[in-house]
């Protein structure tokens, strides 16, 4: 009886310690999906500035991956991974792109660059302080529980 009172605790605080490691690789991904925008923006911007192609090709090429979708002209991407307000500010972007001469769309990508990187600092540190935050917490919850069974 004993053992199984070990082996219950050894798994209950095994789930509490996974849960904290799951809501921390949630902040991870959404700061790697913001990581890989600001670098497609700048991308983008490098591609326009050489005249390499049709700007909503790139952006399809540039924008295309696990996470990050460009198709008729907007951009999809999970709410779980993105915040919906920089969803809005990326398709705001593409919908100002394809107006002006490649000067005026570098411009357009680098304002829109720059609020991005903001973004991706605010993830950054959002990701180190949550990550310490939720694995303290699924270690610590599965250590209570064990505790409440024993």
């Amino acid at each position: 009886m004993i053992f199984l009172k070990i082996i219950g605790s050894i798994i209950i605080l095994f789930c509490g310690i996974q849960f904290g490691v799951y809501k921390s690789y949630n902040a991870k991904i959404r700061r790697d999906v913001l990581q890989k925008i600001v670098i497609a923006l700048e991308t983008l911007s490098i591609e326009i500035r050489l005249k390499r192609g049709e700007l909503f090709p790139l952006l399809r090429r540039l924008f295309c991956d696990d996470y990050i979708v460009f198709s008729d002209n907007r951009f999809f991407i999970s709410e779980k991974h993105i915040k919906k307000s920089q969803l809005n500010k990326l398709n705001e972007m593409a919908l100002s792109l394809g107006k002006s001469d490649s000067q005026g769309e570098c411009d357009i990508i680098s304002i829109y660059q720059s609020v991005f990187q903001g973004f991706l600092a605010d993830a950054e540190k959002e990701y180190k302080t949550n990550k310490k935050i939720w694995n303290t917490l699924g270690l610590g919850g599965g250590l209570t529980i064990v505790l409440l069974l024993v």
